[in-house]
C-alpha cells in the first residue's frame, strides 16, 4: 500500500472518475505585459478620452497612445483647437497612459504594432471596422464611445455660441 502524505489529497479508488477532484487554477504571470495601442487627436481633452484610457488599461497591462500631429490632422482635413505639444503633454500626464508618441500618417500603425509589441489596437466604436486589416498582426477592439461627449460636438457648440454673440 503506498504511503500517503497528510498534505496530499487521498488517491481515487481504481475505476473512479475524476469528478470528485477539486482543482484551483492559478494564473501564471505572463512572460511579458500585454500592450494596447490607441490613436487619436485628443483635442479638447474630455471625460470620454479619460474613460477610454481607463477601460483600455483595465484590459491590458500597458497603454501606449499615439497622438495625431497638427500636420497629420491637416492631411485629414481636421484642425485642432489645442496645439499638438499641449495635447500630447495632457495625454502623457494621464495616469492610465504608460507611453505616448506622435501619429504622423495612416500607414504607421503596422510599424507601431511591431515596434511596441502590441497585443491589441483599441479604438472607439466610431471607428468600427476601419482597422480590421490590422487583425493579421494583433487583436482589434472597438469600445463603445462615452455617450454625450465628443471633441467635434464641443467645437461645434463653441463655434455656435461665438457666432450667436456676434
Amino acid at each position: 500500500m503506498p504511503a500517503t502524505s497528510p498534505l496530499a489529497p487521498p488517491l481515487a479508488p481504481a475505476g473512479a472518475g475524476f469528478e470528485h477532484v477539486r482543482c484551483q487554477v492559478v494564473a501564471r504571470p505572463s512572460a511579458s505585459p500585454s500592450v494596447a495601442l490607441t490613436y487619436g487627436t485628443f483635442d479638447l481633452f474630455h471625460i470620454g478620452h479619460l474613460r477610454l484610457f481607463e477601460r483600455i488599461k483595465q484590459r491590458y497591462d500597458r497603454l501606449v497612445v499615439a497622438v495625431s500631429t497638427d500636420e497629420f490632422n491637416a492631411k485629414k482635413g481636421k484642425k485642432s483647437v489645442v496645439p499638438f505639444g499641449d495635447r500630447i503633454a495632457m495625454v502623457a500626464a494621464c495616469r492610465w497612459v504608460d507611453q505616448v508618441f506622435a501619429e504622423t500618417d495612416w500607414g504607421q500603425k503596422e510599424r507601431d504594432i511591431i515596434t511596441h509589441g502590441a497585443d491589441a489596437v483599441v479604438m472607439g466604436s466610431d471607428w468600427e471596422g476601419r482597422f480590421d486589416d490590422l487583425k493579421a498582426l494583433c487583436e482589434v477592439v472597438y469600445l463603445p464611445r462615452t455617450e454625450g461627449v465628443s471633441s467635434t460636438e464641443l467645437k461645434a457648440e463653441v463655434v455656435a455660441a461665438v457666432r450667436s454673440r456676434a
